[in-house]
């Protein structure tokens, strides 16, 4: 059985190994604590940035420095316990990019129909299981016969076979997030608006500053293209182009730029989808699909996702062409990710969403609102799963690790996303629901979504930024050493400066980093960071939902961090990791 998935006398040995098993009580109960964690992490974070680096080296620190606990642990073990683990952090993603849209149309007036916790639940659970399953034949196309890079699953198994325990690394991570969410709860005491830098009323320009140590991390994980990139975007918004449309009245500078930096974004997300899929010309293998003992599974598994889509009032026809598109879209995804580094996810939903709505629109059928977000959401997290798995295989093939044991724990993280994620994320929504889509909790994607589904504002605007995200996008790929990415430039332009001011800084940091071959320990102190930041700020729109006086909580939490600082410091000085750094 294991030998349809690695050949035993090509596994390299190294440092952690006393054996190939990697799927273990300790390395299972690992992943699925992380898995949970990061659905709670990972789901502030995409709401407050609208961004997620993956979360792979932030689970293979947390992972070592859990399996730590269980005393000796192999670098299988803690191949496993990372690929669970980064599984919530995607499927959290998924849900944040697409579930708050409904939110969006009731704050806009718009009447739609509740979607329950439990069908949204049953939906992330078949989309999550068949992203899996389907990315089980994939693999053998793209990470054995293709060998695609997938940077972060590379990175992550380089961290692995360095011989990484958890000592120094996993100390200093963890003093990056205590710092961190020391730093949040005397921000949001002290200047929960942010800071204003520069500000002249007349002509409408405002350069102010949120300081949001995620951020930092993001623009320091991003490097210094991308998160430059982002911060071009936001500087050409708030300095250049909402001064320029206010000095000549056009209505709603803010709004029209919003919609040209979410024409941008979507249209690269087209452009970069059309760019893989006519660009490739790679040799398919035959047994992609339909050779592989999976094929009855998935065949199982589509079965069971176009009936739950059905139960949950998707009507059965574009119920079934959402699974059909999904199978491909799940290929595209993990190919996109292979090669990029990027699974621009919603988009997947909103075009597979839109195929649906066009082909019903010929027969002068309608799809409403919710059916099409419930479209998105599934076509999202199929697609979200995929592109994590994918770094999960790469990891694999370069540890050793046998990918059987990948595909077993990624199915059960799923599963325990899928039960947590909407839970968390209801949470999330109902504790900051004054914050939800101001300039401090945006969450764009979701505005996106909701947008694509309805119309825009300023639709002439949109267009255009579609047509220019999407020709940006295929030029700039076929060009080499390009210093600019459009879809994070695309999310500054939409978010504007008071974040794109730190991810731009982040972005800078990782500059003098890679210069100085500093980059992989402030990999680790951004994990940190993202970390610390993310628990501490679900930690407050949980007790905001439970009816709890956040002011107290966060008077309390100064003392308790600086506190639990002192000790971690005190505890790094009697194990020498200050000469070891």
């Amino acid at each position: 059985m294991a030998a349809r998935y690695e050949n035993d006398s090509n596994i390299p040995s190294h440092g952690l190994d006393y054996g190939r098993k990697g799927f273990t009580a300790k390395s299972v109960a690992v992943a699925l604590f992380l898995s949970a964690f990061l659905v709670a992490s990972s789901s502030y974070i995409a709401l407050r940035l609208g961004a997620l680096p993956w979360p792979i080296i932030f689970s293979v620190i947390a992972g070592a420095a859990l399996l730590r606990i269980f005393g000796r642990f192999s670098s299988h073990e803690l191949n496993v316990a990372h690929a669970g683990a980064s599984v919530g952090g995607l499927v959290a993603s998924a849900l944040v990019f697409t579930v708050p849209a409904l939110a969006f149309l009731r704050n806009s007036g718009m009447e739609v129909p509740n979607l329950t916790l439990w069908a949204i639940m049953l939906v992330v659970l078949s989309a999550g299981l068949l992203g899996v399953f389907v990315s089980v034949p994939i693999r053998r196309q793209l990470v054995d016969v293709e060998d695609l890079p997938f940077p972060s699953g590379t990175a992550g198994a380089k961290l692995i076979l360095a011989g990484f325990k958890g000592g120094f690394l996993v100390w200093l991570a963890l003093v990056s997030g205590i710092l961190a969410a020391l730093f949040a709860v005397s921000r949001d005491i002290w200047f929960p608006a942010g800071l204003t830098l520069l500000a002249i009323p007349s002509i409408s320009l405002v350069l102010s500053v949120y300081p949001m140590p995620i951020a930092l991390g993001v623009g320091y994980i991003l490097k210094p293209r991308a998160a430059l990139s982002w911060f071009a975007g936001s500087l050409i918004s708030s300095a250049v182009l909402v001064p320029v449309l206010s000095a000549y009245r056009f209505a709603e500078p803010v709004k029209l730029v919003q919609n040209l930096g979410m024409g941008l974004l979507f249209g690269a997300g087209l452009g970069l989808l059309a760019y893989h899929v006519f660009s490739s010309r790679r040799k398919v293998s035959s047994s992609l699909l339909f050779s592989s003992r999976f094929s009855v599974r998935i065949i199982v598994l589509s079965l069971l996702s176009l009936i739950v889509l059905y139960l949950v009032s998707v009507p059965f026809a574009a119920a079934l062409l959402t699974v059909l598109l999904t199978l491909v879209a799940v290929f595209i995804a993990a190919r996109m990710t292979g090669e990029t580094n990027i699974d621009p996810l919603e988009q997947f939903g909103i075009v597979i969403a839109v195929a649906c709505a066009a082909l019903y629109s010929v027969f002068h059928l309608d799809l409403s609102i919710l059916h099409l977000l419930v479209i998105v959401i599934f076509a999202s997290v199929a697609t979200a799963v995929a592109g994590d798995i994918g770094h999960d295989y790469k990891a694999a093939k370069i540890v050793g690790t046998r990918a059987r044991d990948i595909v077993r724990v990624d199915v059960l993280s799923v599963i325990v996303a899928a039960l947590l994620g909407p839970f968390v994320l209801a949470v999330l929504l109902k504790g900051f629901s004054r914050e939800l889509f101001t300039s401090s909790m945006p969450a764009p994607q979701s505005q996106l979504v909701a947008a694509a589904l309805t119309g825009f504002a300023h639709p002439s605007v949109f267009v255009s930024g579609i047509i220019a995200g999407f020709l940006l996008e295929i030029v700039l790929r076929r060009k080499q050493s390009v210093p600019f990415v459009v879809m994070p430039f695309a999310i500054g332009l939409f978010l504007g400066f008071p974040l794109g001011f730190v991810v731009g800084l982040g972005g800078l940091l990782s500059w003098f980093a890679l210069r100085r071959n500093l980059f992989d320990k402030g990999v680790v102190v951004a994990a940190g960071i993202m970390g610390g930041e993310g628990i501490i700020g679900f930690s407050m729109g949980a007790l905001s939902a439970a009816g709890i006086n956040t002011g107290s909580f966060l008077a309390a939490s100064v003392p308790a961090l600086a506190a639990v600082l002192v000790l971690t410091l005190g505890f790094g000085m009697r194990k020498g990791y200050f000469r070891s750094g």
